[in-house]
């Protein structure tokens, strides 16, 4: 086939794309054989992030509140041609950076969408000179391995993906939770006694920070510092927990690393409670 055989068709009269910048394609491997594979392109409109695919259009939500004019975090729309999107050569996953905020002119939010969960996540750069990126470029080597460049607002051009630091910067990593009903129940209050974590250990000197919010509040106790540092296949430390009671809470570990490869590895984490008594009030 060549050219002459290609038609332009129209996919939808209202989904556009303002920040053509943002249109990237990237072929995803259906199978552990990879034997099947189905291309995909994604995108920036005016209503959030699309994709598009043999089945059709559809959205990436999970990120609503950057595009909801009620919502201080809304992207700035005079802006949004700014925004810069991309998949990560090696990953089914979408980059995607925004100017959030009434007048905001830079891109200043990074998200990414994994294919794999399905879910959105957030980046946050910690390095403090233009840590976000005005243009993103993917080249290959002469064996045809891809990587991807960024250029970013002080001249430079880094390459992404590369490395265990940001441009110097420690790599900070958090899991954390949703809100958790330890008893199922609106009505319990409970208090956590013991947390059980296992993690895989690292080469650098670094602490695991585990910190506790309760009903919802914004700021947390920290509960545990732990040592990462280790030759064992894991870590596993048991953590006694003295906090009031609360009928909600979510829990957040945290650890900064610069010369490990995969960073804080969480294998799983489990806790004890007791109910202490009705929340009627």
């Amino acid at each position: 086939s060549d050219s002459g055989t290609y038609k332009d068709y129209q996919i939808s009269n209202k989904i556009g794309c303002p920040a053509p910048l943002t249109l990237d394609t990237y072929q995803i491997f259906t199978s552990q054989e990879q034997q099947s594979s189905r291309c995909i392109a994604a995108w920036v409109s005016y209503l959030g992030p699309y994709m598009f695919d043999a089945g059709g259009l559809s959205p990436l939500p999970g990120i609503e509140c950057y595009f909801d004019k009620n919502d201080a975090r809304c992207i700035n729309f005079a802006a949004i041609a700014e925004s810069r999107g991309w998949f990560d050569p090696d990953l089914p996953q979408y980059n995607l950076q925004i100017p959030s905020g009434s007048g905001q002119t830079t891109n200043n939010v990074w998200v990414v969408y994994d294919f794999r969960e399905n879910r959105w996540y957030p980046k946050a750069p910690s390095t403090t000179s233009n840590p976000y990126l005005g243009s993103v470029v993917r080249v290959a080597d002469a064996n045809d391995k891809q990587y991807v460049y960024g250029g970013r607002d002080n001249g430079h051009i880094m390459r992404l993906y590369h490395g265990t630091t940001y441009d110097g910067a420690d790599i900070e990593q958090y899991v954390e939770t949703g809100e958790i009903l330890p008893a199922g129940e609106i009505w319990d209050k409970c208090k956590m006694q013991l947390l059980k974590v296992l993690v895989k250990p690292m080469a650098e000197v670094r602490n695991l920070i585990v910190t506790l919010y309760r009903d919802g509040d914004t700021t947390g106790q920290v509960i545990a510092t732990k040592p990462l540092q280790g030759t064992a296949r894991f870590l596993k430390f048991n953590i006694p927990v003295s906090q009031d009671a609360f009928w909600s809470c979510r829990i957040r570990f945290h650890a900064s690393t610069s010369i490990s490869p995969k960073g804080l590895q969480l294998l799983g984490w489990g806790f004890k409670y007791s109910i202490e008594q009705e929340d009627n009030k």
